[in-house]
């Protein structure tokens, strides 16, 4: 029985004091703060899904600050005139050599991928940027519309190889690699 007591009064020197149960019920609310703000804030952050309607409406603000830009009133107005441009007027002018070569190099490389493979390749929007998929693009041949989406245009190059190696199927009896030049 004494130690039963013993262990007891150990327990109860152990409790904390008011001081201490209102510092450490401050820290929580403080932390529980802190992690419903952070919760908060990730909810509100796009999602990688959420990209593509993120580009697409930047694209037709471009379009509304080009058309704005070609309306002389609109313009002055919006100060907006062509000395204060700072967009350029196609993206298609910023591609380098640099860019044809990279492009033309992955144009050749497509020949023999599955159309599965191809869609896993351009996914990767670090190595595969709109401005880069836009230029595969011209390199296969596509005639490309300012306001497609990414994923319309790495739709177009699918579709675009799948058909030319169909093509040269038909044409030769195999599935030798496509001529895309």
């Amino acid at each position: 029985m004494d130690s039963f007591l013993s262990r007891l009064s150990d327990l109860v020197d152990a409790l904390p004091t008011e001081e201490t149960k209102h510092r450490l019920d401050r820290e929580l609310e403080a932390l529980i703060g802190f992690l419903q703000d952070f919760q908060m804030r990730l909810r509100s952050l796009p999602a990688g899904e959420d990209v593509e309607g993120v580009t697409s409406n930047i694209e037709t603000i471009k379009d509304y600050v080009r058309v704005a830009e070609s309306d002389p009133v609109l313009s002055s107005v919006l100060g907006l005139s062509s000395r204060n441009r700072t967009m350029s007027k196609s993206p298609r002018a910023a591609y380098t050599a640099q860019n044809r070569s990279d492009a033309k190099g992955v144009a050749e490389e497509l020949k023999g991928m599955s159309s599965a493979e191809i869609e896993r390749m351009l996914a990767d929007r670090k190595k595969y940027n709109v401005a880069m998929l836009r230029q595969i693009g011209d390199e296969l041949g596509l005639n490309l519309p300012s306001r497609s989406t990414r994923l319309s245009i790495i739709e177009k190059i699918v579709k675009k190889t799948a058909n030319l190696r169909g093509y040269n199927y038909l044409r030769q009896g195999s599935d030798e690699k496509v001529n895309m030049s």
